[in-house]
This record gives structure tokens, C-alpha cells and sequence, in this order.
């Protein structure tokens, strides 16, 4: 009996894996022409999702950054509810393949989808949280349109959305310039800090015991190069009181503009 009851329950789940896999493979792209990806799998590994600027400020014990604006997530959320990762209005996916030309989405209410945009022509962006990757104009020529984009989107105010597959090493990284920057708008870009950002760094549960310490490290790079304005402004071409706007636009009280 009890042999039967296992076998029952292994064909009932090779029945799910494979409803799943084919609602995945046919499930009709919402936009023609595009390769929109359904990534039922998040039902079981889930989104690793976040509200970044609430994430730093319990990990700082003071609230620093806006929240309800900058969320992270894995790429697992692809194809379902936009609801479930902080109903974005901008996604940045830096996890994009220019290769397969995959792309990842949200669903809104309407059933509306809020594609994630990409700016990697040549290369996947990969290694982007070892300081010393930087200068390599490739590296610089795919990631940094990322930042000119999501740059413009807090300045109109809209909720973003950055994503890679883990969530964790080039979202962590993204993430981390931002949480910077809007510390150095407020003149607190210290230790304690790049501390509370390696704090939320860790918050990933996929974390590898080797990864430990990679944000604290690469922010203290950032820090050697003279801030993360001046880091973007010398990787980027993206001037630095551009940067800082959007690390102004991001704390929960901004100073004054002078």
C-alpha cells in the first residue's frame, strides 16, 4: 500500500512538472514578435523579492531611503502578477541574453504586460560586483545604459523593478550603487553603510558561503574611487550630479537642493 500511495504521488508530480512545462513552451506571447518568458517555476523557488530601500534602512536601523520605490527580485516573477513584485512601472532584466533574446515580464490588473527593458547588445552582464571588471569597455558598453534608465525613472518618479535570474550577484550590485548613492546625497556614505548594504545582500538565500562579503567589498572599491557618483561618472560617462539627483530622489527626506 504504502508502495502504491509513493508511486501516486510521484506520477501526480511528473503531471504538474509536465502541465507546467507545457503551459511554459505555449503559453502565447503577449506581444508578437517578442520572446516573452513564463517562469512557472517561481511558484516553488520563489522570487527572492524585496523592497530595497526598506531592506537597507531595517539593516541600518534608521529610514534613509524612500520606501515603495526600488524593489529586487529574481527572475521567477516572469509571466504572472505585477502585484507580487511591487507593481513596477519601469523593469530593468540584467539578466537579458542577447543570444536566445529571452525577455521577462509582469502582468498588471488589465493583463497588461510591463516588459523588462535591456540595453546589453553583445554580451550578458556577468562579474559586475568585482570592482576591477569595471574598466573593461565591454563591461561598460552593456551595463551602463542600465543606469541611464533607471536614473530616468526615479526622476519621473516611477517604481523600479531590477532583476537578473538569482536576484542576487548583478541585481545586488545594481542595487548597491543606488543604496549608495543615496547615502552620499545625504552625506552618509560611510562604514556603517556599506555594512547595512552587505546586510542586505545577505538577505538571499541561495547566498553562498563564498559570497559573503562581496557588496562590503565591492562598495569599498567604490569608495577608493572617490564615491559611487564618481565611480559612475568614471565608468559611465554619466555626470555625477546626475547620479546624485537620483540618490537624492530616492531618500525618504531629501535635503534642499542648493
Amino acid at each position: 500500500m504504502r508502495t502504491r500511495s509513493i508511486f501516486a504521488m510521484c506520477c501526480a508530480g511528473a503531471l504538474v512538472v509536465l502541465l507546467a512545462w507545457a503551459f511554459t513552451v505555449w503559453r502565447p506571447s503577449q506581444v508578437p514578435g517578442r520572446a516573452l518568458v513564463v517562469k512557472w517555476e517561481g511558484a516553488v523557488i520563489g522570487h527572492n523579492f524585496r523592497d530595497f530601500g526598506a531592506s537597507l534602512n531595517a539593516c541600518l536601523g534608521t529610514p534613509l531611503m524612500r520606501e515603495g520605490q526600488a524593489f529586487r527580485a529574481a527572475m521567477w516573477f516572469s509571466g504572472f502578477s505585477c502585484a507580487a513584485v511591487g507593481s513596477p512601472e519601469t523593469i530593468l532584466s540584467l539578466n537579458f541574453d542577447p543570444k536566445d533574446g529571452h525577455e521577462f515580464y509582469c502582468l498588471q490588473d488589465d493583463g497588461t504586460p510591463t516588459i523588462g527593458k535591456h540595453f546589453n547588445a553583445r554580451a550578458e552582464l556577468n562579474d559586475l560586483e568585482f570592482a576591477k571588471n569595471w574598466p573593461n569597455p565591454v563591461v561598460r558598453a552593456e551595463v551602463c545604459g542600465f543606469f541611464a534608465e533607471g536614473f530616468a525613472a526615479i526622476a519621473r518618479g516611477e517604481r523600479l523593478l531590477v532583476h537578473c535570474d538569482a536576484g542576487r550577484d548583478r541585481t545586488g550590485t545594481y542595487a548597491a550603487l543606488l543604496q549608495a548613492l543615496a547615502a552620499e546625497a545625504a552625506g552618509r556614505f560611510d562604514g556603517a553603510l556599506i555594512d547595512a548594504v552587505e546586510c542586505d545582500y545577505r538577505k538571499t538565500k541561495s547566498l553562498a558561503p563564498a559570497k559573503l562579503g562581496r557588496m562590503n567589498r565591492f562598495l569599498r572599491d567604490v569608495q577608493a574611487q572617490g564615491g559611487p557618483s564618481r565611480f559612475l561618472e568614471t565608468h559611465c560617462a554619466l555626470p555625477a550630479k546626475v547620479a546624485l539627483g537620483a540618490g537624492r530622489a530616492l531618500l525618504a527626506h531629501p535635503p534642499p537642493v542648493l
